[in-house]
């Protein structure tokens, strides 16, 4: 008889335990807060990229279309040797030959909307070894 009882507040106790974990969890369940949400949330237009972040090498250039809002402007860092440009919803990156490596951010801005930031990973690039001398052939 002692088992039944046991066995039985056991069962009690546990179903009390998961009613009051998912009361908890509904209330934790929230957006963590972020200017895009908030944005949203104001119904302010936002600019949305189709990636946050890019790799890119000296020398490269890529493309990042914008998937939300209209890309009016995209400035870099001065220093970075990377160059931004927008037409027809498209961001152009390019990188100069003397680029400096390392991460660096773009703006993506429209009018008075929120801006878009897109990380731009500078990385060195490849070296290819120096061709081999062909050594002359003796008859």
């Amino acid at each position: 008889m002692k088992k039944v009882i046991f066995v039985s507040s056991l069962f009690l106790l546990a179903a009390g335990l998961m009613l009051l974990a998912g009361c908890s969890e509904s209330k934790s369940d929230k957006k963590p807060a972020d200017k895009q949400s908030k944005a949203e949330d104001k119904g302010e237009e936002i600019v949305l990229l189709e990636v946050d972040e890019i790799d890119i090498i000296p020398g490269e250039e890529k493309q990042v279309k914008v998937k939300s809002g209209k890309a009016d402007a995209a400035n870099a860092p001065a220093d970075s040797g990377l160059k931004a440009t927008t037409a027809d919803n498209v961001v152009t990156v390019s990188a100069a030959k003397d680029a400096k490596e390392g991460t660096q951010t773009i703006t993506v801005k429209s009018g008075n909307a929120t801006p878009a930031i897109l990380k731009v990973n500078l990385k060195p690039a490849a070296k290819t070894p120096a061709p081999k001398e062909e050594t002359p052939k003796k008859p």
